[in-house]
């Protein structure tokens, strides 16, 4: 009987064990760096996103996240268009690097005109928003 017992045990392990070496090969250690495709700079604070998983690139625009084979990772910043990378469910090894040039949007980028308010004292904080050149000679005249 114990040694039903131990075999049974050894056995459900072995088959646990297996079953956890499968699901750690499925994951892929996705990398790179994220590149501005006019000036070929890199663009930090870029939000790469895979479903609940999220990550920013840093200074350098390098970034890196854990993912599975097949999965879309999205890549967005304020004043680009979005980019997205399907990881290839052919990968021979776990780690996938890239290099993500992402290029210009500036044409959703409206004007911003920023009045104040009647009996507020709000004109300390104009000085940190920017207003265009037309605008702001609009206003003056």
């Amino acid at each position: 009987m114990k040694k039903i017992s131990l075999l049974l045990f050894l056995g459900c392990w072995m088959y646990n064990w297996g079953l956890a070496q499968s699901l750690v090969e499925e994951e892929v250690r996705f990398s790179g760096v994220v590149i501005h495709s006019a000036t070929t700079r890199p663009i930090a604070n870029v939000n790469c996103r895979d479903g609940e998983r999220v990550t920013t690139t840093d200074g350098m625009g390098r970034f890196a996240l854990n993912t599975s084979k097949g999965d879309t990772i999205y890549f967005t910043h304020i004043g680009f268009k979005s980019y997205e990378i399907v990881v290839p469910d052919t990968l021979a090894g776990g780690e996938y690097m890239v290099a993500v040039f992402l290029s210009s949007d500036t044409i959703n980028l409206p004007e911003v005109v920023v009045r104040r308010r009647y009996g507020e004292q709000a004109r300390q904080y104009l000085s940190l928003i920017h207003i265009s050149e037309p605008t702001r000679l609009r206003c003056i005249s």
